[in-house]
């Protein structure tokens, strides 16, 4: 019975880092890693949205092209 709470504890702690290590894979390149209620976060969403506004204002609307 101990081999198999042990085995059981084992899997689900490899599937908690699987789970883990898949996450920062796909949040790289998020900062907050998916957290949604931070003001740090939405500092940085205006920033990319006002960086990205200078470009359109720039170069034109890529996509009305």
């Amino acid at each position: 019975m101990q081999e198999v709470l042990v085995f059981v504890l084992l899997l689900l702690a490899l599937v908690y880092a699987s789970w883990r290590i898949y996450r920062v894979f796909v949040d790289h390149r998020d900062p907050c890693y998916g957290c949604t209620g931070c003001d740090l976060k939405n500092k940085i969403e205006r920033k990319q949205a006002c960086e990205k506004k200078k470009v359109v204002e720039k170069f034109g609307n890529p996509e009305i092209k």
